[in-house]
């Protein structure tokens, strides 16, 4: 499970090259891929249904909030990205997208990503926010608590990777895409073993489906935008 960055692809293939059974898992660049095995999940399908149970609940502005210190190409964002894209286009809707990869980890703090989904949410107005990952999404509806915007009466929030380790702790249930982690670390044990035995073997690329757990933050949209979620004070509350 490497952190995808391509500034490791050297190493990778390096291994490779020495013949040492290689099997990335979840994540990888382009020029790390074709000539390994590697496991992952249906991120861009998964991305696609969630825009598209946004979609059918009636909303038509859904932002899609990526931040984080991962490389832009990793395929966990690229892919995610795509289904968001291409559900949007084929709805014949604007994509809403805030994007920023490589972040620094000093600016990874909730009170930075909360002060960028807040100027998010005063100046493009979503009613549905979708997430890169749960671990986002999670820190952010305390953010949104914070400010009074109310999930999912105020805004519809959703999350990719079907975490569940803070689930007896909250008083709500995140609407998510769900992973099958024991099928993927399963698919690589099998994968591994059978490069042990077989070095020389071609590489085997396994992409498991995803289903989307539904909660309780996601809703119907009211209609327009409070005017109370649109007033720049809050912006300055959360600066």
């Amino acid at each position: 499970y490497s952190t995808g960055s391509p500034a490791n692809n050297t190493l990778i293939q390096q291994l490779h090259d020495q013949g040492k059974p290689v099997v990335l898992l979840d994540r990888f660049v382009p020029g790390a891929m074709d000539n390994l095995s590697w496991v992952t999940s249906d991120n861009e399908r998964g991305a696609f249904e969630m825009t598209r149970h946004l979609l059918e609940l009636g909303h038509e502005r859904i932002g899609l909030f990526i931040r984080t210190p991962d490389d832009a190409q990793i395929n966990t964002l690229v892919e995610r990205e795509q289904g968001y894209l291409r559900a949007m286009k084929e709805a014949g809707l604007d994509p809403m997208l805030m994007k920023k990869c490589g972040v620094p980890d000093n600016l990874l703090s909730t009170t930075a990503l909360g002060q960028d989904l807040i100027e998010f949410i005063i100046t493009r107005q979503p009613t549905a926010i979708f997430f890169h990952n749960d671990a986002s999404a999670y820190r952010m509806h305390s953010v949104l608590n914070q400010y009074g915007i109310r999930v999912p009466q105020d805004v519809s929030i959703a999350g990719f990777d079907g975490l569940e380790l803070f689930f007896d702790l909250l008083t709500f249930e995140l609407t998510t895409v769900q992973q099958d982690f024991a099928g993927l670390g399963h698919e690589v044990g099998e994968l591994v073993v059978s490069l042990m035995k077989n070095p020389t073997r071609r590489p085997k690329h396994i992409s498991l489906p995803v289903t989307l757990r539904m909660g309780n933050t996601t809703a119907p949209p009211r209609g327009e935008v409070e005017s109370r979620l649109l007033n720049p004070q809050l912006l300055d509350s959360a600066q």
